[in-house]
């Protein structure tokens, strides 16, 4: 199909095989189900004429070849923008990230969690959702990729309610679980326990001090999320691209250092080459509040004048820049400390939604408490903190 797309005009091509085993179970308090699906899927990727074009199917067919040429000579007709791809060492080898089979694993987790549900089935309802897929992916290329990676990924998602309060968090990893999972599992239901209570003993903010300016610090995922978002999506380089917008030539304060690592060891973005054939590798985004890097594609590198820095993801349209595993490097404050300097504010844990809008990052924190004097003082109810 490759040899087919650059006879019809492409000047470069690209085809993915994919394998994929999925496992849910969920444990809901009132019942407990278990899913298991498995299907293959055959991408091409074709750039002709400076433009993407791309065709999937279920099964490998001569058509995808003209499609995905037919379909880039349509880009080509609905936009001016064409694109040139930076060159890099294509990727080759195989490689393989496994834990046990997807099914086994969530039986044993949704086990560990019904034991855990028991402490809280008197405070309300309590849920859980465990997604463990095994994903095979294969690429070539017409410029010599041959690449194969398999690697299994777990996701758990945990969420109580009771009053009309609910609190969640989520847990994730790749390839063999850690050491202690299931206890990292029951452990986060007593801290989701906790956490309920403390929304239940909640109070509303006075209004007269709604939009007033007060010190955040950011715990756990609320945290993650504020990196996310404020280094992550920042820093996408076909976003700032695509909207004609300069990098920041800051973020931060002085002691913020992160570093975008896809070879994270059982980190849940991690992969050994990207979905531009491009090998991992970790690069560091911001050095001690100073930008460094941009999360690039092979045309945003070729644009800018950079190196692909192998965060060009998707399969099945044209790649996008994505962070995998974003690694914030330790501070000289521990979260106490942060705590005893605040003289009046907020400490924040756990994360309903985050967004860039307008500019400015928007979070709706999952549970906060007052800071007074260096002490938390008592829960109270944030609608939303813009930073």
């Amino acid at each position: 199909m490759i040899d087919e797309a650059l006879r019809l005009g492409a000047s470069y091509a690209e085809l993915f095989v994919e394998y994929l085993l999925v496992a849910e179970g969920a444990v809901r308090g009132r019942s407990a189900e278990v899913n298991v699906s498995e299907a293959r899927y055959y991408a091409l990727r074709a750039l002709a004429e400076g433009c993407w074009g791309v065709a999937s199917s279920r099964e490998a067919s001569p058509w995808m070849a003209r499609a995905a040429v037919d379909y880039a000579r349509l880009a080509k007709r609905a936009g001016s923008r064409r694109l040139t791809l930076a060159s890099r060492r294509p990727a080759q080898g195989s490689y393989g990230y496994l834990g046990p089979l997807p099914s086994e694993l969530v039986e044993e987790a949704c086990h560990a969690l019904s034991e855990a549900f028991k402490q809280c089935v008197a405070r309300g309802f309590a849920e859980a959702v465990v997604t463990a897929s095994r994903s095979a992916k294969a690429m070539y290329s017409s410029d010599g990729v041959n690449a194969y990676e398999v690697r299994d990924r777990v996701e758990a998602s945990i969420a109580l309610a009771s009053s009309g309060v609910v609190a969640s968090t989520t847990i994730g990893w790749s390839g063999q679980p850690p050491l202690g999972w299931e206890e990292r599992l029951e452990e986060a239901v007593a801290k989701l326990v906790e956490r309920l209570e403390a929304k239940r003993a909640a109070r509303l903010l006075n209004p007269l001090r709604r939009g007033s300016r007060f010190p955040v610090v950011l715990k756990g995922e609320a945290a993650c999320a504020f990196i996310h978002e404020a280094v992550g999506h920042l820093l996408e380089a076909d976003v700032l691209l695509e909207h004609g917008l300069a990098p920041p030539r800051g973020v931060g304060c002085e002691e913020l250092t992160v570093l975008d690592d896809p070879s994270l060891p059982q980190g849940y973005g991690s992969y050994c080459f990207d979905d531009e054939g491009v090998e991992a590798r970790r690069k560091t985004l911001v050095d001690r509040g100073r930008l460094t890097g941009l999360l690039h594609t092979r045309w945003t590198a070729a644009t800018m004048g950079q190196e692909p820095t192998s965060n060009g993801r998707g399969l099945y349209s044209a790649p996008k820049s994505m962070a995998s595993n974003l690694v914030v490097e330790p501070g000289t404050w521990s979260l106490d400390e942060m705590v005893e300097e605040t003289h009046e504010g907020f400490l924040v844990e756990g994360l309903v939604k985050a967004e860039l809008y307008a500019g400015a990052l928007h979070l709706v924190p999952d549970a906060a408490w007052l800071i007074k004097h260096g002490e938390l003082v008592e829960p109270v109810a944030l609608e939303r903190i813009v930073a």
